[in-house]
């Protein structure tokens, strides 16, 4: 029953309108209702967090895709076992090595050929980049073995070196979020491996600790700030690769920048608090915290206010996650070194934590998507309580 219709048979039949006026009116009604389905179905339609998450990677996989995916981890797993077989249970360094370089060739090659095709094909092609530079990094660290060298830091540096090199070929070939991650991890890696291979040679650690000697103030100050500084500036450094994306003015490049970003502010939260949270020789027989836990506590703080405040000015919510998590961390160790004395009090108050910082995330989260108005709000990346 059209009640607009209704409306105007009642207003002809009153005499307020005449004939002609009423067929007119019928006719604009049909003709309304022929459009509005059409309007309604090209109007855009918010975004929830299902539908980001889901696309954050490109179109939904279909079970053709998943099924190539199954099928290329079978056929690496049939590789490694092949190569290891040739490789013998000693010794067989060079083979693993060829066998690794020739899985890398292979997989770039495949990225190579995948890239030009549609979204799927192209997602694809990253996933090979990002196993090619796995295998480029593992087939470095078995030459380094069969030429005997027996600095192991040397030896992860180079291997990191490798695998940045790859992933920084594949993501120049290929602008997409999976090479994205592949280089993220490479530069991660080659951070991680520059610190370990510099730490004994600027702090002079030494290999085996002398419970007995007392450690100096500045040794432990180098022990815990120079990493903490290192840490720092390579998540500003990815940081600084994140505004480089944050240019793009296309999807693909903003779904890019929010993952650089996300990785940026876990790099920074997991390197502070890795160093600020470290366990040493304090001299006179004692091992425990180099720095006071309270002090650490302050530091993963004020940098997880830092992230909040660049969150709230750049409207990103992956800066966001990442401080909700450094302040997770700092309560959580506060909580177990100064307020529970016992396993169950801990949990209750870990548990107060965890809800407290979830639901104000959850606001915040919420501000920035109704802040974005007038630019588009960034999509959570994949991450724990995203």
């Amino acid at each position: 029953m059209n009640t607009v219709l209704d409306r105007i048979d009642a207003w002809q039949s009153t005499g307020l309108i005449d004939a002609a006026t009423a067929d007119r009116l019928r006719a604009a009604e049909a003709s309304a209702a022929e459009t509005s389905p059409a309007d309604d179905a090209s109007r855009p339609r918010p975004r929830t967090a299902t539908s980001v998450a889901g696309s954050f990677f490109g179109p939904t996989p279909t079970i053709v895709e998943v099924f190539a995916y199954l099928g290329a981890g079978f056929f690496l797993g049939a590789w490694s076992a092949f190569v290891a077989r040739l490789a013998g249970p000693t010794g067989g360094e060079v083979v693993m090595s060829a066998g690794s370089w020739l899985a890398a060739v292979v997989l770039l090659g495949l990225g190579l050929f995948l890239r030009g095709g549609d979204a799927r094909r192209r997602r694809g092609a990253g996933a090979a980049i990002l196993v090619a530079a796995i295998a480029g990094a593992l087939g470095t660290d078995f030459l380094g073995r069969s030429l005997h060298v027996d600095d192991r830091l040397l030896m992860q540096l180079l291997d990191a070196g490798v695998a940045v090199a790859i992933a920084s070929a594949g993501r120049r070939l290929l602008p997409a979020v999976t090479t994205q991650v592949a280089l993220l991890a490479a530069v991660t890696g080659l951070g991680a491996a520059i610190l370990a291979f510099l730490e004994p040679v600027i702090s002079g650690t030494p290999s085996e600790i002398d419970f007995l000697q007392t450690q100096p103030a500045d040794s432990i100050l180098i022990r815990v700030v120079l990493p903490a500084i290192a840490w720092l500036v390579v998540a500003l450094a990815i940081g600084l690769l994140g505004l480089r994306e944050a240019r793009s003015t296309d999807d693909p490049g903003r779904r890019r920048a929010t993952v650089t970003r996300f990785w940026a502010g876990i790099v920074a939260v997991g390197g502070l608090a890795s160093s600020a949270f470290r366990y040493g020789s304090l001299g006179d027989g004692n091992y425990g915290r180099l720095v006071e836990p309270w002090v650490a506590d302050v530091v993963v703080i004020v940098l997880a206010a830092i992230l909040l405040e660049r969150a709230l000015r750049r409207d990103s919510a992956a800066f966001m996650i990442a401080a909700a998590i450094g302040l997770v961390t700092a309560l959580t160790d506060f909580n177990f070194s100064y307020l529970s004395e016992s396993r169950d009090v801990g949990l209750v108050i870990e548990g107060v934590i965890l809800l407290g910082v979830g639901f104000a995330a959850d606001r915040l989260r919420r501000r920035l998507g109704s802040a974005g108005v007038e630019r588009p709000s960034e999509p959570l990346p994949a991450a724990p309580g995203a």
